[in-house]
């Protein structure tokens, strides 16, 4: 392979790369992943109902109860029978 050849394909490699990372939104997909990071999971809403029974001896009636036993945005969620309610969570069969 000649000098000219290496250099040529070290070239078209280095436009390509860049051009993938350039169409690809690293600072949206950053944003969208921080945010998603940020919210809380339905199991740790259910260990925060658990904590704060094991805590106040009673099941906690509003999510505000909850916010000093879990980290994250929990106001998807609802406390529904004593359990955690909203995205990620098995549906309940009525009783």
């Amino acid at each position: 392979m000649r000098l000219t050849e290496l250099a040529m394909a070290a070239a078209i490699t280095v436009g390509v790369g860049g051009a993938s990372y350039a169409a690809m939104d690293v600072q949206g997909l950053t944003r969208s992943a921080e945010a998603v990071a940020e919210r809380a999971t339905c199991r740790a809403v259910d260990e925060a109902i658990v904590a704060y029974y094991a805590q106040e001896g009673k099941v906690a009636q509003r999510l505000a109860e909850l916010q000093p036993f879990v980290q994250g945005d929990i106001s998807a969620y609802r406390i529904r029978d004593g359990r955690a309610a909203g995205p990620g969570c098995p549906p309940r069969t009525p009783r």
